[in-house]
C-alpha cells in the first residue's frame, strides 16, 4: 500500500510467559482459547459491518474495545 496510515482491526492476544512472542501467535489455539478466539472474530466483524454501515473508527473503538 506504500503507506503506514489505514485504519486495521487487530485482535488482542496475551503475552507469553515461557516463549517468543512469534512462537506464541504461530501456535494452534488451545481447546479453551478457541472459543474466545472466535468471539474475538465475530466481534472484528461486527466492527466492519458497523464502519461500513457508517460509523467512525472512534465509534467503533468505543464499542469493541
Amino acid at each position: 500500500m506504500g503507506t503506514k496510515d489505514f485504519k486495521r482491526i487487530k485482535i488482542g492476544i496475551q503475552h507469553p510467559d515461557k516463549q517468543t512472542v512469534v512462537n506464541w501467535v504461530l501456535t494452534p489455539f488451545t481447546k479453551d482459547q478457541a472459543p474466545v478466539a472466535l468471539t474475538g472474530i465475530d466481534n472484528a466483524a461486527s466492527a466492519v459491518k458497523d464502519w461500513i454501515a457508517g460509523d467512525t473508527f472512534d465509534q467503533l473503538m468505543n464499542k469493541y474495545n
